[in-house]
């Protein structure tokens, strides 16, 4: 879906303001984009001590992480 919208509405942009207006909202959205997955990546945060990887002796069984929130 995005590889048919995107290009139709850069063009479309492009077309009625100019490339300006196209890298300024693509920074806007990318600003955004960017924002909203620091938000989202500190709320799923793995405790400190849950990040080692799982020991090969125990039957190739890793634990389970626990989410904090």
């Amino acid at each position: 879906m995005a590889g048919l919208v995107a290009p139709l509405m850069s063009g479309f942009v492009i077309d009625r303001f100019g490339a300006e207006w196209l890298w300024g909202l693509c920074a806007v959205v990318g600003t955004v984009a960017g924002a909203g997955y620091w938000v989202l990546m500190d709320r799923v945060a793995v405790k400190d001590d849950d990040t080692s990887p799982a020991d090969p002796t125990e039957g190739g069984q890793g634990r389970v992480r626990q989410l904090e929130g």
